[in-house]
């Protein structure tokens, strides 16, 4: 392979346009025969050479192509953590989590889709406490934690929560003394230490893998549910579907009913095998 056939074909692979190695091959040869610069190699040559950089310089593709997160995702090393480790009510990990389906609004009584606030127990697994709130807030946080500090009957040594503003609100991690009219940070006054995950990374959070099961095992079966994505919502919210629209149980749950029925479904989740 010539030099100009490898910096023409990789200067059109290597973009974030992503163009099809087929394609890039195709422009290659018609740009070089257009600047009547000799391209001796076949298609099938070419097409060797950019799965041979693939195999050695995957990085550099994937950086390339899909950008730093991807590159973050499928090449860099990471570090495993063994929650084998740990005992029980030891370490908590707590998120919020947009609702997938609809609930009565208690200030206008129109449909909304609130969010959950939990807190999470690393080594069983448990869903100790939390709560439900239209927006994710102080409040809701303050209220999750003791709640799940009540399920646990002790209070935790660490949390490990998300990186959003509401959790890092000072209420929260503020270390100041009580004496200086500020308000003191409530995890450091119960002695729990806090560490946050790292900012647009959910492969720290452990809690991205409950919100998939709780979708299926308990979201899907509320009559109100709108879907985890655009793709996966369910017919009667699209348009023209007028049979299903008719067949669509319109019954919106109060905030006070999805409540009890999390209680009830906590002890299916957790009679489980795990």
């Amino acid at each position: 392979i010539t030099e100009p056939e490898k910096y023409i074909l990789l200067n059109s692979l290597l973009h974030q346009n992503r163009l099809k190695i087929g394609s890039a091959i195709k422009f290659t040869k018609t740009f070089l025969s257009y600047k009547k610069i000799p391209s001796p190699s076949s298609e099938a040559t070419l097409r060797r050479y950019i799965d041979d950089f693939k195999k050695t310089r995957y990085d550099v593709w994937i950086n390339a192509r899909e950008g730093a997160k991807a590159l973050n995702d499928k090449c860099l090393p990471y570090t495993e953590r063994d929650w084998r480790l740990l005992t029980v009510g030891e370490g908590l990990v707590a998120d919020g989590h947009r609702l997938n389906f609809r609930v009565i609004n208690p200030f206008t009584g129109k449909p909304c889709r609130a969010t959950i606030v939990l807190f999470w127990d690393w080594k069983s697994a448990y869903p100790l406490g939390w709560e439900i709130m239209l927006e994710e807030n102080i409040q809701c946080i303050a209220s999750a934690l003791r709640n799940a500090i009540l399920c646990l009957g002790k209070i935790p040594k660490w949390l490990l929560i998300d990186n959003g503003k509401a959790f890092k609100s000072n209420v929260f991690t503020s270390d100041i003394d009580l004496e200086d009219g500020i308000t003191y940070g409530m995890f450091a006054t119960l002695g729990i230490h806090t560490h946050f995950t790292q900012a647009y990374n959910p492969q720290s959070k452990p809690l991205e893998r409950f919100w998939g099961t709780f979708n299926n095992w308990f979201e899907r079966l509320l009559p109100s549910y709108t879907g985890a994505s655009i793709p996966d919502k369910p017919p009667y919210m699209m348009r023209n579907e007028k049979d299903a629209q008719a067949r669509h149980n319109e019954r919106i749950p109060k905030i006070e009913e999805v409540q009890k029925m999390l209680l009830e479904w906590r002890e299916f989740y957790s009679s489980q095998p795990s």
